[in-house]
């Protein structure tokens, strides 16, 4: 096989492994940064909720204990 007939040597607007090349690792790039960002999204919401959430764990059960014996 001759050179002249691979098409990743010629430089003509055919496809080359340049662009192949580019190409992958670009996407590559973009799945590292999605992965990223996400990453840093979770720990983003789990921060958020554990502001929402009371310091002590048991507090929202005894309140919900006193307004069902309230209400009851």
């Amino acid at each position: 096989m001759a050179d002249t007939d691979k098409w990743y040597l010629k430089t003509e607007k055919a496809p080359s492994l340049y662009m192949w090349v580019f190409r992958n690792m670009a996407m590559g790039a973009v799945w590292a940064a999605l992965v990223l960002f996400g990453l840093i999204a979770f720990i983003l919401v789990i921060r958020a909720i554990s502001f929402i959430l009371p310091e002590d764990p048991f507090a929202l059960l005894d309140t919900t204990g006193r307004l069902i014996t309230a209400f009851a």
